[in-house]
């Protein structure tokens, strides 16, 4: 699921949820050619640089910052305002 105001740069992949829902929330947004996994869970006005490889079942908190090229094993929580 993708809420309101969510940005989607060029060539990202965004997978289908397999035992729940890929959902992300308001106000983020994804630059170019980022991958996020099945079951993952993305806050609200999170900022997700280029290249960047998010595994399944992981779960971005709020207002989260990831810089290009940045790869999250699966199964994490990612908390919020980190960068």
């Amino acid at each position: 699921m993708v809420e309101d105001h969510v940005d989607i740069g060029a060539l990202c992949t965004i997978d289908k949820g397999v035992t729940g829902d890929t959902t992300i929330k308001k106000g983020s947004k994804l630059d170019n050619q980022v991958h996020v996994g099945h079951d993952t869970v993305i806050g609200e006005k999170c900022l997700i640089a280029s290249q960047t490889g998010i595994a399944g079942c992981v779960v971005i908190e709020d207002e989260v910052t990831l810089w290009g090229q940045v790869g999250i094993i699966s199964g994490i929580t990612i908390g919020k305002k980190s960068v």
